[in-house]
């Protein structure tokens, strides 16, 4: 949990990484969990953020989508596994 925390940019701002580092990193879903929400509500954009605001929209949407249906295959995956023997 510390490592994505400190890949997210909870510890120190993602600014501080070399822009290579930040390049990877925004293909991440990591960024979007708190780095990239608090840069767009305080209107800040650093060197980092001179691209179009869609493009980071429209990756948070994706790792959101691919988070749902990942989540969804692993439930019904656990579910067609799961026994419980009782009393």
């Amino acid at each position: 949990m510390v490592l994505i925390q400190i890949l997210a940019g909870i510890y120190f701002p993602l600014d501080l990484l070399p822009k290579p580092l930040i390049n990877f990193l925004l293909l991440t879903p990591f960024p979007y969990y708190f780095f990239i929400p608090i840069k767009i509500i305080t209107n800040f954009f650093s060197l980092i953020l001179k691209t179009n605001i869609k493009f980071f929209i429209f990756t948070g949407l994706f790792w959101v989508f691919i988070s749902f249906y990942l989540a969804k295959i692993l439930w019904c995956h656990g579910n067609k596994n799961f026994s419980f023997w009782g009393r």
